[in-house]
């Protein structure tokens, strides 16, 4: 088979993975087209991160959740004080300012102890928050790297192959295995990484000698 004047170009190639976004290569590079999905996500993250980082930094206490759970300890505090304490001290006869006053003052030690706990935890709470945000956010840039290398090896095999056609005739065994193997490689590569690239080749490379020896075999 004769040559043409000129050289393939590089082979433009697009890995389309529809949830998470498309990347096309060529020979200026690669770009990659996230979906409404991403872009949704990273928009709706974006959203929520400068509050959630400031709440962490500078805690407001003022969630409703927080509210709601502060308003609870209030009234449990209240009922708790009215049983333990001045019930306690009354039953036991204590009614002198001296013993209420230092029933008192244990009940607002552990008062205190909670809601110190309480102000840690929901702290805590905001930390979490954050890390699931950051989380999310750096999940369509893994997306994103994936689609592109998929697309960028999808691109370098379609390309050898090109080449090769224009370098080696058609029906020889030199450029059946070499063909094929470059084809093998840049599928296993796609799904399976450098191994799979290596697999891919190996496989598309024997394929490749076998149909150019059973050919040879005809009669």
């Amino acid at each position: 088979m004769g040559k043409s004047n000129k050289a393939p170009d590089y082979a433009t190639t697009t890995n389309n993975t529809g949830l998470y976004g498309s990347s096309t290569t060529n020979k200026n590079g690669t770009t990659f087209n996230p979906s409404s999905f991403q872009k949704n996500l990273v928009g709706s993250v974006e959203k929520q991160l400068p509050n959630t980082l400031n709440e962490y930094i500078n805690p407001t206490y003022n969630s409703p959740e927080y509210l709601a759970q502060q308003g609870q300890r209030y009234k449990n505090y209240s009922q708790a004080y009215d049983a333990n304490v001045l019930g306690g001290v009354a039953n036991r006869g204590l009614t002198r300012s001296s013993a209420l006053q230092a029933a008192t003052n244990d009940f607002s030690n552990q008062v205190a102890q909670n809601e110190a706990q309480a102000m840690s935890d929901y702290k805590n709470s905001q930390a979490n928050d954050l890390s699931l945000l950051l989380g999310l956010y750096e999940t369509p840039y893994n997306m994103m790297l994936g689609s592109n290398n998929a697309s960028q090896n999808l691109s370098n095999a379609v390309s050898n192959n090109n080449l090769l056609r224009y370098n080696a005739k058609s029906d020889g065994l030199l450029y059946n295995m070499l063909s094929e193997g470059a084809i093998g490689a840049g599928t296993g590569g796609k799904y399976g990484g450098g191994w799979g690239a290596l697999i891919g080749g190996a496989a598309g490379a024997t394929n490749g000698a076998m149909r150019d020896n059973s050919k040879k075999m005809e009669y």
